[in-house]
């Protein structure tokens, strides 16, 4: 896969990750181990701050055994959450699709969203690939 078909693939996951999130009301994070054209699906456990290092390090360890390019992750996280990761102030609620890799450059889609009664809206998705420490999935 090249870095555009990556980022396109992001955008597709995106829009699944809103229609699961409207469907199921919560979102579980995942990543997708990013090889030739099958990526292979890694479960990540968020129940704690202890558990969520130890998944993300083992989805990494992964990627490197299959030699991956890289690993897209999808989940939920707060504002406060996301000034951590790309350095500017945030608000709210958003669905993360981050990018990480050892050879492509990284990059991370923010979706905004509220609860709202009867569901959940959107407002526009931003992408971002500049100054983005993602120490989660770090190679």
């Amino acid at each position: 896969m090249t870095e555009e078909q990556i980022l396109k693939y992001g955008y597709e996951l995106l829009e699944l990750s809103k229609r699961f999130l409207q469907e199921d009301g919560k979102l579980n994070p995942t990543a997708f181990l990013v090889r030739g054209t099958q990526p292979e699906l890694f479960r990540l456990d968020f129940s704690s701050e202890t558990s969520k290092r130890r998944s993300c390090a083992a989805a990494v360890a992964r990627a490197k055994a299959l030699k991956a390019l890289g690993i897209v992750a999808v989940f939920t996280a707060t504002g406060r959450d996301l000034t951590r990761v790309s350095r500017k102030q945030r608000r709210g609620r958003y669905i993360l699709v981050l990018f990480s890799s050892n050879r492509l450059k990284t990059w991370i889609l923010e979706q905004p969203f509220q609860e709202k009664s009867g569901g959940f809206s959107f407002g526009p998705p931003v992408q971002d690939r500049e100054g983005i420490q993602i120490s989660l999935l770090h190679w």
